[in-house]
């Protein structure tokens, strides 16, 4: 049989490892917050309201795109080439999914030198218009110091830091237009 002591002393284990447990219950209910979610921020509002795209670089690199009157994107410049316009849409996309990453605050944007950043000679200049006519001109400065993001400004937003990936697809069309590939021609010979 279990002597007396035994006993008290498990009767009193039980009772502290339910006060312990009545206590952590109600402390931590005391103790819960609200965590605040977070909205994510883009950098443009244009869901499928795009006519036109033109970018240009430092160096006057110059691609410009046009939605023609079937809606199929048709390059302006480079002149006299036929558009991808399958490879025009998905570049475009991205457009309405550049994420912000940062925006600096007013009182740091006094004091940033827009060299440091790149907007004080962009690399890059975009301009978008939309299908109400407004057009909306960004600039593109230097890629971040983490490489995670390129600084933006325009459109009375400020300096921006946006998602790199994304917009260096936009970039990348300068080199890359969205060309149709001319076909080639099998010189191979059939073999018997």
């Amino acid at each position: 049989m279990i002597q007396r002591s035994t006993l008290i002393l498990l009767l009193v284990f039980v009772v502290l490892l339910a006060g312990v447990a009545f206590w952590q219950r109600t402390k931590g209910s005391e103790d819960v917050e609200e965590t605040p979610t977070v909205v994510q921020e883009y950098l443009f509002d244009i869901n499928g309201q795009v006519t036109a795209l033109k970018i240009t670089s430092a160096e006057n690199k110059v691609v410009e795109l046009s939605r023609n009157n079937d809606g199929e994107w048709e390059l302006i410049q480079p002149k006299n080439v036929e558009t991808d316009s399958t490879t025009a849409e998905s570049t475009l996309s991205y457009l309405s999914s550049l994420r912000v990453l940062t925006k600096l605050e007013e009182v740091e944007q006094d004091s940033i030198d827009l060299s440091v950043v790149g907007l004080d000679k962009p690399s890059y200049e975009l301009s978008i218009t939309l299908n109400d006519g407004s057009i909306i001109l960004t600039k593109i400065g230097n890629v971040t110091p983490t490489d995670s993001g390129f600084y933006v400004s325009g459109s009375g937003r400020g300096i921006l830091v946006v998602d790199k990936y994304g917009l260096q697809s936009i970039i990348d069309m300068l080199d890359n237009p969205p060309i149709m590939p001319t076909p080639t021609m099998d010189t191979s010979t059939p073999t018997p």
